[in-house]
C-alpha cells in the first residue's frame, strides 16, 4: 500500500512533494487529517495496482487549495492556551496564511475551544464555520476583565450555529469597614483625674477572594464576605464589617461592583468612620473583538457578548 497524488504520483512518507500547482508540501504531510489528504488529492492504494485515472472534468488544483477545509483534530492542540489560526494553518500547509487563497476553518459540534486569535497580514479570505463552543478567559482578581472569545485582525466571515462567548468580568473587592469611634475613660484616684482616649475597633477587611467570572472551563462564582470589625473596648465603637466582594459575571457579562464597607459604631467620644467604597467589577469580554478588518457575522446559534 502507498499514498498517491491525483491517482498518478506515488508519494514517499517523510519526503516533501510538489503538487500540480507548484506548491511544495513539507515532509510531515503524513500527519494531515484524512479530510485534508482527500482535499489535496491523496489516496491510499495498493502498490501492485496502478491507480486508474477516472475521466472527469479537470479541476484546477488552485481551486482545491482555495476551498481547502481544515477540520482540526483538537486533541493535538493545547486548548488551555490561545489558538492562533495563522500558526495552525501554516503548520498544516506552510505559508498559506499570507497566500491569496480562500481558507475555511470548521469547528465541529463537539469542539470546546479557548480564545482564538486571527492574525493580521492574511491573504485571500477566511471563513470560520462554528458549531462548537468558543469561550474567552474568565476575569479574575480584583475586577479583572473577561477575555474575548475571538480577537480579529483580518477580514473574516463567521457562520455560527454553536456558542461563542466572551468571558465574564471578575467582581470588585469589597471595601474595608470603618473604624469604630473612640471612647474616653476617666480614672479618679483621690484628687487625681486621669483621662484616657481609647481607640475604636479596626474595620474588617473587605471580601477579596472568589468572585471569578465565567470563562473557558470556569464557572462564575459569588464574592467572599468581608471580615467582621474589631471589638471596641471601654465604650469604644466596634469596627464596621468589610463589604462583600462583587459576584463574577456570567459569560459575556461584567463583574459586579464590590459592596462598601460598613460604618464603624460610635464610641462615647467620637463617631464611627464610614467604610471604604468597594472596587468596580471587571468588564465583560466580547464574543468577537474586531481590532482590524471587516467582520461578516451570520449568527444562527448563541452569542454571549458584543461583536465589535
Amino acid at each position: 500500500m502507498a499514498w498517491w497524488y491525483n491517482n498518478r504520483k506515488k508519494l514517499k512518507e517523510g519526503r516533501p512533494w510538489i503538487d500540480d500547482n507548484g506548491v511544495k508540501h513539507r515532509y510531515n504531510w503524513i500527519k494531515w487529517s484524512d479530510l485534508t489528504k482527500k482535499i489535496h488529492g491523496l489516496t491510499w492504494e495498493a502498490e501492485n495496482v496502478r491507480p486508474i485515472k477516472i475521466n472527469t472534468p479537470e479541476v484546477n488544483p488552485t481551486m482545491i487549495l482555495q476551498l481547502a477545509e481544515f477540520i482540526f483534530d483538537l486533541s493535538s492542540f493545547n486548548l488551555d492556551a490561545s489558538i492562533n489560526l495563522k500558526v495552525i494553518i501554516d503548520n498544516i500547509n506552510p505559508d498559506s496564511w499570507e497566500a491569496d487563497i480562500d481558507k475555511i476553518v470548521t469547528f465541529t459540534n463537539d469542539a470546546i475551544i479557548g480564545p482564538i486569535t486571527i492574525s493580521d497580514n492574511m491573504g485571500g479570505t477566511l471563513t470560520i464555520n462554528n458549531s462548537g463552543t468558543i469561550t474567552g478567559t474568565a476575569g479574575i482578581g480584583n475586577g479583572g476583565d473577561g477575555g474575548h472569545a475571538i480577537t480579529m485582525h483580518s477580514n473574516t466571515t463567521i457562520n455560527n450555529t454553536g456558542i461563542i462567548s466572551g468571558g465574564g468580568g471578575a467582581g470588585g473587592n469589597g471595601g474595608n469597614g470603618g473604624r469604630g469611634g473612640n471612647s474616653i475613660k476617666k480614672n479618679i484616684n483621690g484628687d487625681i483625674i486621669t483621662v484616657k482616649n481609647i481607640s475604636g475597633g479596626m474595620g474588617g477587611a473587605g471580601g477579596s477572594s472568589e468572585g471569578i467570572g465565567a470563562g473557558y472551563k470556569v464557572f462564575a462564582s459569588s464574592g467572599e464576605l468581608g471580615e467582621n470589625g474589631g471589638l471596641g473596648l471601654n465604650n469604644a465603637g466596634t469596627g464596621g464589617a468589610g463589604g462583600i466582594k462583587g459576584n463574577g459575571g456570567e459569560l459575556g457579562k461584567a463583574g459586579l461592583h464590590g459592596i462598601s464597607g460598613n460604618k464603624g459604631a460610635n464610641g462615647n467620644a467620637t463617631s464611627g468612620v464610614l467604610g471604604a467604597p468597594g472596587s468596580p467589577g471587571g468588564a465583560a469580554g466580547k464574543a468577537i473583538h474586531v481590532v482590524a478588518g471587516i467582520l461578516t457575522y451570520n449568527d444562527n446559534g448563541t452569542t454571549n457578548g458584543t461583536t465589535n
